[in-house]
């Protein structure tokens, strides 16, 4: 009786102590269950928005549909009236409707492009308008001649050099015959405006052929360069010389601002020796010439050894005056050149100066003359019309040529970034860019009223702003920077951290699901 006590003991004893490992096991498989889902939670809740977070690229919400708007409707929002006064009686009141519409005729047959984009307004002249600010025509009648036997008048023009003022000189058979508003049509557009119309002609189909003009800035660096081929000492009073320059960069001031800047240096020899003609040109020369040919022009800068390099950021345009050794007193001559002088495209300008043996310093006098040849090579580097004579109607024409640039290579700029945020959805747009384009939209609107109101001078100059704010819009070092960092490195820079932390996670949920599955099939044997 005793044993069976015992063994019935026994077996009760392990039975209680199978229970405890059991209630244990689950109590273990309870806080293991527990744990699990407190990760997963802190994972869900903590972890991905955290991750979000810190992974988050920000994108400032541009203006899209204004620029997309600008740039679709660029040509019917610009527009350009021209208003030019005529000096002539009070009785040609009645014939200004048809010398307007033969000029606006002459504008749609021959540049149709244009026909929506510019236009001359004329009005006879009751406003006592002055030349300067106003372009003028003051007609004159050439009276019928009183014998036979003298010559009938020509009508011609004559645009002044020194105002915005043409004078007119029309002939009574012109004036009978009705033709007189026809000639007056062909001074405004052949003989006035025609440079402007082509370029603008040009501009509006996109077409950019000039090879001579600098890359337009808001400013540029103006370095002169005193280059001597010996070591011999020499001096110039350029100070007095560049005031030659100042009446121009006031007038170019809305355009661009210019800052001017000297240098001289000593032994600037040339890659090259030139070839002496003994026989060349010996009305002028009686011992002779060194002698640069037109094919060794682009060889004469030494770039290498001439320290002619700008750090700036704007562009640099570099006028040099290079004084040759005395070459036994023979001169260095440009051959084919009537000023010894060359221009670099989009560089600048090259003169040589022959001086005497034993000078030692360059006159104001003496270097007048050259100022004048690099006033007319600034002018072409910059893209100032050949023609009218007129520097103000130049200026005027370059101020309009340059709004109509600006402003349409803004709208580029901003209709491709537009373009390239909506292509690269993970690239990032700073604040900074935004700020910038809202500077460029608004500058080109502020520059579209300034032409309605004919004030060209501060269009060109808001233009150029907004240009400028584009640029920098499009060219914004960290959304640049942004561009070259994909998805793909964000996971990359992460994935130490996750591997870890999601191999844990996803071992305990697969352990919890086959526990679940063994504990259901236990209930249901």
């Amino acid at each position: 009786m005793s044993e069976e006590k015992n063994v019935k003991n026994s077996q009760t004893e392990r039975n209680v102590n199978t229970k405890q490992v059991s209630k244990e096991r689950e109590d273990i498989k309870v806080i293991r269950q527990i744990i699990l889902f407190l990760i997963l939670g802190i994972v869900c809740m903590l972890g991905y928005p955290l991750f979000e977070q810190t992974t988050r690229i920000y994108r400032a919400e541009l203006p899209t549909h204004e620029i997309e708007t600008n740039f679709k409707e660029f040509n019917e929002r610009i527009y350009y009236q021209v208003p030019v006064f005529l000096n002539a009686p009070s009785a040609w009141k009645e014939y200004m409707p048809r010398i307007q519409s033969a000029v606006d005729s002459k504008i749609g047959e021959r540049y149709p492009n244009l026909k929506d984009i510019w236009s001359l307004e004329l009005h006879l002249n009751e406003r006592n308008a002055t030349l300067e600010d106003n372009y003028t025509l003051e007609v004159e009648y050439l009276p019928h001649p009183d014998s036979e036997y003298e010559d009938y008048p020509l009508e011609s023009f004559f645009v002044s050099p020194y105002s915005k003022a043409t004078k007119i000189r029309i002939t009574d058979h012109a004036a009978i015959s009705k033709k007189s508003e026809d000639f007056i049509a062909h001074v405004l557009i052949d003989g006035i405006f025609s440079e402007e119309l082509d370029s603008l002609t040009r501009l509006v189909q996109d077409i950019y052929s000039d090879e001579i003009t600098v890359p337009y800035s808001s400013k540029y660096n103006v370095v002169f360069s005193l280059m001597v081929e010996s070591g011999k000492k020499l001096s110039w009073d350029f100070k007095d010389s560049i005031d030659l320059f100042s009446p121009i960069f006031s007038r170019l001031s809305p355009f661009a601002n210019f800052s001017v800047s000297t240098q001289t240096q000593y032994y600037s020899n040339l890659k090259f020796a030139p070839d002496f003609r003994p026989d060349y040109n010996k009305k002028v020369w009686k011992n002779g010439a060194y002698v640069i040919s037109e094919a060794e022009l682009s060889t004469f800068v030494n770039y290498g050894d001439w320290n002619l390099f700008s750090h700036d950021i704007h562009p640099t345009i570099n006028f040099i005056i290079y004084v040759p050794d005395s070459y036994d007193d023979k001169p260095l001559i440009i051959e084919n050149s009537q000023t010894n002088s060359f221009l670099i495209p989009r560089w600048g300008g090259v003169y040589i100066y022959n001086k005497k043996a034993n000078v030692e310093e360059l006159t104001e006098q003496e270097l007048l003359p050259l100022m004048e040849i690099f006033s007319s090579h600034l002018a072409q580097l910059l893209g100032l019309p050949k023609n009218p004579v007129s520097p103000m109607i130049k200026m005027d024409i370059l101020f309009r040529t340059s709004t109509y640039r600006n402003l349409k290579q803004a709208m580029e700029n901003l209709d491709a970034l537009v373009k390239l945020t909506n292509s690269l959805k993970e690239i990032s747009i700073p604040k900074k860019t935004k700020d910038y384009v809202t500077k460029s939209l608004e500058y080109f609107e502020l520059s579209l009223n300034e032409l309605q109101k004919g004030d060209f001078g501060l269009a060109v100059e808001y233009s150029s702003r907004s240009f400028e704010s584009s640029n920098k819009a499009f060219f914004e070092k960290e959304m640049v920077q942004q561009a070259y960092f994909p998805s793909e490195h964000r996971l990359a820079v992460f994935l130490p951290l996750l591997g870890p932390v999601f191999s844990i996670m996803l071992l305990g949920l697969i352990k919890y699901i086959q526990e679940n599955k063994k504990a259901s099939k236990e209930k249901a044997d």
